[in-house]
């Protein structure tokens, strides 16, 4: 839906600034072209063992979104430089209406590496399994029109953790389970203007700390006429690591996807299935 031009106070006293927001009749579909190749292999000599790699890439032409806002303000005088205080000026000229419709502005570019490997051997007393993989981000992009017409080329590399990896294992013995997981997430750099991204001068830059999460887990089952009924427990976020800030993050100045908010938790499950 079109929504009609608003105007905006943004400090007592100072200039108006007239913003256009809401939906655009003029858009057009979005466009994407996705790319996957993987191997797996399972080693004869070792029943237990299975390893795997897979690659994906992902384009994205007329990505759907709305302009960035901060960057129009870099520059200006008086209340719109308070805007981005972290952002040098002198790089645009100083605007007082600015075009915030939904738009075809933005193309995507994302490339990422996956490796997994799983193994399971006897042991004395019961049987351990273990499972890791690792995810890396190869590539990401978003090239919007903005960055194109006002900074002179395209827009730079995003801050995104560019490595994940997961870890687990789990110890049977008849109808006993304990294990163990494991997250970690690798620091970043995050830059006070993501239009313009980390490798320009006119962008200031942070560090966000690398995420650690630690789980455990045990459960036992107990079979009857009635089927099996399992009881199984356990603790997530061991050490109650909270998020890292992320001020690009889309929730909360931190990024849901990647890092746990509700700190340590317990659960206790209990499942029952039926005999046939």
């Amino acid at each position: 839906m079109h929504r009609p031009v608003e105007q905006q106070q943004l400090f007592y006293g100072e200039p108006t600034l007239v913003v256009l927001t809401g939906g655009n009749p003029a858009l057009e579909p979005e466009r994407a072209r996705v790319r996957s190749l993987g191997v797996a292999f399972g080693p004869p000599s070792r029943p237990g063992l299975a390893v795997s790699a897979d690659w994906h890439t992902l384009e994205v032409d007329n990505a759907i979104g709305a302009p960035d806002l901060a960057p129009r303000f870099v520059g200006c005088p008086g209340p719109y430089r308070q805007t981005v205080p972290r952002v040098r000026e002198d790089y645009i000229q100083c605007r007082t209406d600015v075009d915030l419709r939904l738009g075809n502005d933005n193309r995507i570019q994302t490339s990422t590496l996956e490796l997994a490997a799983r193994y399971a051997f006897a042991l004395p007393v019961g049987a351990l399994s273990a499972r890791a993989a690792a995810v890396h981000l190869l590539g990401f992009l978003r090239d919007d029109a903005f960055a194109r017409a006002e900074l002179g080329g395209a827009a730079g590399p995003q801050s995104h953790p560019d490595l994940e990896i997961s870890a687990s294992a789990e110890w049977t013995y008849a109808d006993l389970r304990a294990g163990a997981s494991v997250r970690a997430v690798r620091g970043l750099t995050e830059c006070s203007n993501a239009a313009l991204g980390c490798g320009t001068d006119t962008s200031e830059k942070r560090e966000v700390a690398p995420y650690l999460w630690f789980g455990l887990f045990a459960g036992r089952t107990w079979r009857s006429a009635l089927g099996a009924t399992t009881l199984a427990a356990g603790i997530g976020n061991l050490t109650n690591r909270a998020p890292p800030r992320v001020y690009a993050g889309a929730y909360a100045n931190s990024d849901a996807t990647l890092y746990d908010y509700a700190g340590r938790s317990l659960f206790v499950r209990i499942t029952q299935a039926l005999a046939e």
